[in-house]
């Protein structure tokens, strides 16, 4: 197959992307028909870069509420002027219909020139729950992708596509562009340093002079041109070293023309070369970085600790008016210098108790207190957490030994199940935690144990509160090796519905009992398990063989 042509399924993936907005499904064309043509594709991507904007700022703020709101602002633009209602509807429409495809599983079939047509998932938002029980939305990895390859990394882009091009030269054996495209990447460097020196003297000169944006900006450029390309410029230069190999190589079986050996061998020199001028460049600018960075935050900590502390003259306040005393002003001032000169301490005290340093107590005692209560309540958030884990762990083993007796189950029997074997149901319902769950083993449509157990890049998962999978399976297999004697849990929807009520809250008062519920719909979850062959079984069919 054509080399052009690897990672083909890549390109197509992104276009799967961009597809799923432009050539919706789930229209409405109630809906639609508000806009002009193109008007809903630049309203759907204005969305996603709202998502986006309060995905990175990890501040829990995109609700429904605050994209409807975002929209109101925006329509204007559009010249469109709709009610609450109808935006509020909008906001549904695009969110649960388009971007979250109604709450099915969205494929797109891609080539992949190795192995053939495949399938895979389109997915640019996902909802969670915070912890005061708001359901928010932020970006997938998908939707960063999408976003990052249209505007706001242009300029971040820049070397990374030099650094491509030039192990593109390489691959193709273009030694005399490689050149200069390494020279390319030598002058980038170079006036990123440039940058770097002059944007220090400014802060050295003049703190005020410099916006804080600015500078974040520049910190930022830098740490896409450094850190995240540095190990790519390593393996070009290994490349560069194999490619002189081959050609020596080549040399010695007399495979190619001395003039062209000679021509490319100088030219793979200064390649490597420049490449190793370029990482040595790097690792300085990494540090230089981070000087940028301390210099910036220590001048602009001492620029207010400037403007808070007056300055004070001692020469002009106090030296120069004394050399103008005159008269009866003598006598005061020698008033003034004698206790300095002759101290009178006083003869029932020790005399070096007065000069023995002096403790502020209360302020000490202060800030302690504060420390001490910062430090309870990170354990009190570390504490939930924990509490979080383990119900999440202690669900999924309840419902692989429920599994284990019963082959084909729906959410609604083991819903029933927990309800009446479990010491503590409520502890599964509190936070939506149960149903919220289900939805999340929904979306891997099937959990395969056997391929999990052969996974060699397994590492320990930190599960941070939330709902992860390969914490509780990990964690399972410490009690659990056998996980009950299960293979694989599918999971799919059966078209019916599972309804249920749970208490919110309660307050009682003047002996009456007030109870807030809450009413679960969601759609019917089907289960089926695949239960593995026991060891001792094989064993006996082994013998039986042998025998035989």
């Amino acid at each position: 197959m054509l080399e052009f042509l690897q990672g083909f399924q890549e390109r197509m993936g992104f276009v799967a992307a961009v597809d799923s907005i432009v050539g919706r499904r789930n229209r409405s064309t109630e809906i639609e028909e508000w806009f002009e043509e193109e008007e809903m594709d630049n309203l759907f991507f204005s969305l996603l870069v709202y998502i986006m904007e309060q995905t990175l700022n990890e501040n829990d703020q995109c609700t429904m509420e605050n994209m409807a709101a975002f929209l109101e602002k925006v329509l204007p633009a559009f010249q469109k002027d709709f009610s609450e209602e109808q935006i509020y509807r909008l906001t549904e429409y695009m969110v649960r219909d388009i971007l979250q495809n109604k709450g099915e599983e969205k494929t797109y079939h891609v080539m992949d020139y190795e192995h053939g047509m495949k399938e895979i998932r389109i997915r640019l938002i996902q909802d969670k729950i915070t912890d005061g029980g708001k359901i928010v939305y932020q970006l997938t990895d998908q939707g960063y992708n999408l976003l990052f390859r249209t505007r706001e990394v242009d300029k971040e882009l820049d070397f990374k596509l030099e650094q491509l091009k030039l192990k593109e030269l390489l691959k193709r054996k273009n030694y005399k562009h490689a050149l200069r495209q390494s020279q390319e990447l030598m002058n980038m460097l170079r006036q990123k340093e440039k940058e770097l020196e002059l944007f220090i003297d400014r802060i050295r000169q003049n703190i005020y002079t410099i916006d804080r944006g600015e500078h974040k900006k520049l910190l930022d450029e830098t740490y896409h041109l450094l850190d995240e390309e540095y190990q790519g410029m390593l393996e070009l230069k290994e490349q560069v070293e194999r490619d002189e190999e081959r050609i020596y190589q080549e040399q010695a079986d007399h495979t190619m023309e001395d003039e062209a050996v000679t021509e490319a061998l100088r030219n793979l020199a200064l390649i490597r070369q420049n490449l190793t001028s370029v990482t040595v460049q790097q690792r300085n600018l990494i540090g230089k970085r981070f000087e940028m960075n301390d210099i910036y935050e220590e001048t602009i900590r001492d620029s207010f600790y400037t403007a808070m502390v007056r300055r004070y003259d001692f020469q002009k306040e106090i030296m120069e008016p004394m050399e103008h005393v005159k008269g009866e002003q003598i006598e005061s001032l020698w008033k003034l210098f004698v206790p300095l000169r002759r101290p009178r301490a006083r003869k029932q005290l020790l005399l070096s108790m007065p000069y023995q340093p002096q403790g502020k107590l209360h302020e000490e005692e202060t800030e302690e207190a504060a420390i001490e209560e910062d430090v309870f309540e990170e354990d009190r958030r570390f504490q939930e957490q924990r509490r979080r884990d383990f119900i999440h762990v202690k669900l999924m083993e309840r419902m692989f030994s429920y599994g284990k007796d019963h082959p084909v189950f729906t959410f609604s029997e083991f819903y029933q199940y927990l309800n009446q074997h479990a010491e503590k149901p409520e502890i599964y319902t509190e936070e939506k935690r149960i149903f919220l769950v289900m939805l999340k083993l929904y979306d891997y449509k099937k959990i395969d144990l056997g391929e999990w157990r052969q996974r060699e890049d397994k590492e320990i998962p930190e599960a941070n509160g939330e709902f992860d999978l390969s914490y509780c399976l990990y964690q399972m297999e410490l009690e659990h090796p056998d996980f009950y004697g299960i293979q694989s849990l599918s999971f799919e929807k059966n078209g019916g519905k599972f309804q249920t009520e749970i208490e919110e809250s309660r307050k009682e008062q003047d002996g009456m009992t007030e109870k807030q519920l809450k009413r679960i719909i969601m759609d019917e979850i089907k289960v089926t398990i695949q239960k593995r062959e026991s060891e001792d079984k094989a064993d006996v069919e082994k013998s039986s063989g042998n025998f035989s």
